[in-house]
């Protein structure tokens, strides 16, 4: 064997031995990623990503929708929910795993870069502010019968599930002389959206030259080639993805917060059980002390305590009085007494709680 194919040799197995190297070390970061994504927020997470370029390709969409929904708060699942509805019809271009990461965590026009926005524009499937919109979108509205001369009516093409529009208002147009007619208008996208940062096309499939071009075909297979061939939409398999995680991930959050709840209402109830025994225990000891100082009270004082209710409601710091006496004077002196009923049970207590009723009632009387 000479020098030649030696070295061919060598360097073949030193090929094979780095691919098996590269994979092995892309199974470690996606094991990897997927361990310690479920500690992270999705801003955490589209930091790390982005970090590196082998996070970028180990990135998995199960990865990303478990974070949305477990992590994320409401503006991040909403913007799931809104993106879910243009993707089980296929209005929009196929989500990849970075652009689903992307949108999730956008906080400013993705097209102007400057206006903030809360979450995923509703309908459109992009993140954009209404300044944007309204520079994108143009209104066409659908033909009426009378007036129909398109072997397609713009009616079934503005109706097609893959036709990404908005009826906005309607409109009051002639039809012949003197009478008119109110149609719905639509809101179309002038043009496709293509963005530096996704790599491709975003957004609606269907623009308003397309929705002309349409309306000028004669029979509904034909649409669907377009659909498909013309504008090379995604085909359906490509949202089924991200469309059974989404699925399945709200179902088990939704759980789990309806969960959470249960367990904060149940906590909440079983503290406001104990509050009530509590409060009930409270008034039962007062007037088990009541009883305790009756036989210790002068004769003209015995009937100071009759008319005395329970009051079961506190002030909001938790304290007061637990008993609404008859006289405001005989609250004031037992105030002390009643916030804690069961420290004052010997003799002498009662003895000296009598006194201070005697001396009270003198002083009321002799004002």
């Amino acid at each position: 064997m000479n020098e030649s194919n030696k070295s061919t040799m060598v360097t073949t197995r030193s090929m094979k031995l780095n691919a098996e190297l590269q994979t092995n070390r892309l199974k470690l970061m996606a094991n990897s990623l997927r361990y310690f994504s479920g500690f992270l927020t999705p801003r955490e997470l589209y930091n790390v990503t982005y970090a590196t370029k082998l996070f970028c390709t180990t990135l998995e969409m199960p990865t990303v929708i478990q974070v949305a929904f477990q992590n994320g708060n409401e503006r991040v699942r909403r913007s799931l929910e809104l993106l879910y509805e243009q993707t089980s019809c296929g209005s929009i271009y196929a989500l990849s795993v970075l652009r689903v990461l992307q949108l999730i965590n956008l906080h400013t026009c993705e097209v102007c870069r400057e206006n903030r926005i809360n979450h995923v524009r509703e309908t459109w499937g992009m993140a954009l502010c209404w300044d944007c919109v309204q520079a994108k979108t143009r209104s066409v509205y659908i033909d009426p019968i009378e007036t129909r001369i398109n072997p397609i009516g713009m009616e079934y093409v503005l109706r097609h599930p893959r036709v990404l529009s908005k009826v906005n208002r309607t409109e009051m147009i002639r039809i012949g002389l003197g009478s008119t007619q109110h149609v719905p208008r639509y809101y179309v996208f002038d043009e496709g959206q293509e963005l530096v940062q996704s790599r491709g096309n975003v957004g609606p499939i269907v623009t308003r030259s397309d929705i002309r071009y349409m309306c000028s075909l004669s029979r509904p297979e034909e649409v669907e080639d377009y659909l498909t061939k013309g504008l090379k939409a995604s085909h359906v398999s490509e949202y089924e993805e991200f469309n059974s995680l989404v699925r399945s991930f709200r179902l088990s959050t939704f759980e789990a917060l309806d969960q959470r709840r249960n367990v904060k209402r149940q906590k909440a109830r079983e503290k406001e059980n104990r509050v009530e025994k509590y409060r009930r225990a409270k008034v039962a000891n007062c007037f088990a002390l009541i009883d305790r100082i009756v036989p210790f009270l002068h004769p003209y004082v015995a009937d100071i305590f009759e008319g005395t209710t329970s009051s079961f409601y506190y002030t909001f710091t938790g304290r007061g009085p637990s008993l609404s006496f008859r006289d405001y004077w005989i609250q004031q002196i037992m105030v002390p007494y009643t916030k804690a009923p069961t420290r004052y049970h010997t003799e002498n207590q009662c003895r000296m709680i009598a006194e201070q009723l005697l001396v009270g009632y003198i002083h009321y009387n002799n004002m």
